[in-house]
C-alpha cells in the first residue's frame, strides 16, 4: 500500500506542476483530495490492513495530503498573480 500511495503522490505532483490554469488545478484537487478522490479510496482500504499498519499508512496519507494541498495552494497563488498582472496590463492601455 505504501508503494501505491507514493505512486499517487508522484503522479499528483507531476500533474499539479504541469497544470496550465486554475480549472485544471481544481480538477486535480478533486481527483486526489476530494470525497471520492484517490486518497479517500486508500483510506477506505485501510480496514483491510493489520492494526499495526493503520497508523503508519494513515500518517503517511495525511502527510502527503498536506503536501499536495500546499502545492495546489502555491500554484493557485501563481495563477492569481498572473491574472492580476494581465488585468493591470490591460487597464494600463
Amino acid at each position: 500500500m505504501e508503494e501505491q500511495i507514493k505512486k499517487i503522490v508522484e503522479t499528483a505532483i507531476e500533474k499539479i506542476n504541469e497544470a496550465k490554469d486554475a480549472n485544471i488545478l481544481n480538477d486535480l484537487r478533486v481527483k486526489y483530495l476530494g470525497k471520492k478522490g484517490e486518497f479517500t479510496a486508500v483510506l477506505r482500504g485501510m480496514k483491510d490492513l493489520a492494526a499495526e499498519q493503520r497508523p503508519v499508512i494513515g500518517g503517511m496519507v495525511n502527510k502527503f495530503k498536506e503536501k499536495l494541498e500546499e502545492l495546489i495552494s502555491e500554484k493557485e497563488k501563481q495563477f492569481a498573480e498572473i491574472e492580476l498582472q494581465r488585468k493591470l496590463k490591460e487597464e494600463k492601455y
